[in-house]
C-alpha cells in the first residue's frame, strides 16, 4: 500500500496528484554506467601508469599483483555505481505529492508531510535548463510546521495551479 493510500483514508479522494518525470531515469542510470566506467579506465590506464613508475624506480612487483588490484578496483567502482543507480532510480519513482479535499500530501525518500492544504504557505517551483526542455522541475511547499521538497516532478506548474485552484474553492 502507497503512502498516499494510507494516509487518506478510504472515503477520501485524490483531486490533484503529480507524477515525477521518467526521463529523468536516463541521466541517474548514465551516472551509474559512468561510474563503473571510470573504475574500467583506472584499471586499464591508471594501474599501468603506476605500474610504469614502479619498474622505472627498478622494484620488481609481480605481474599479478597489478591484474588483482585493477580488478578490485573495477569490481569496487562498478558496484558502487549499480547501488548508486539503483537507490536513486527507487527514491525517485517513490515520489509521492497528491492534495485533497482537506490535505496535501507527501513523501519523498524518508521525509514525509500530511498537512492541512490551509496551511500551505509556499509554493515555489525551481527548474534547471534539462527540466526546462522535458518540462520537469523541483516543487517546494511550506508550512508553518513543516517545508519539503519534491524533485523532478512533471508538468509542476500545472500540479500548483491544480493546488491553488483547491484552495480558492474552500475560502
Amino acid at each position: 500500500m502507497s503512502f498516499l493510500q494510507t494516509n487518506i483514508g478510504k472515503d477520501t479522494k485524490v483531486l490533484v496528484k503529480a507524477k515525477y518525470n521518467p526521463v529523468i531515469l536516463a541521466p541517474i542510470i548514465a551516472q551509474g554506467a559512468l561510474i563503473a566506467l571510470i573504475g574500467y579506465i583506472i584499471k586499464k590506464y591508471g594501474l599501468f601508469l603506476i605500474k610504469t613508475i614502479i619498474e622505472s624506480l627498478e622494484v620488481t612487483v609481480s605481474e599479478n599483483l597489478f591484474d588483482v588490484l585493477g580488478n578490485l578496483i573495477f569490481f569496487i567502482f562498478l558496484i558502487y555505481g549499480v547501488i548508486f543507480a539503483v537507490v536513486k532510480v527507487i527514491r525517485t519513482t517513490g515520489i509521492e505529492l497528491a492534495a485533497t479535499k482537506d490535505l496535501l500530501i507527501g513523501r519523498y525518500g524518508k521525509d514525509a508531510m500530511c498537512v492541512p492544504l490551509e496551511k500551505v504557505e509556499n509554493f515555489a517551483i525551481f527548474k534547471n535548463i534539462i527540466g526546462k526542455i522535458f518540462n520537469f522541475g523541483t516543487v517546494y511547499i511550506g508550512t508553518p510546521s513543516v517545508s519539503m521538497k519534491f524533485p523532478f516532478i512533471s508538468e509542476p506548474e500545472k500540479f500548483r495551479d491544480s493546488v491553488l485552484e483547491l484552495l480558492k474553492k474552500d475560502r
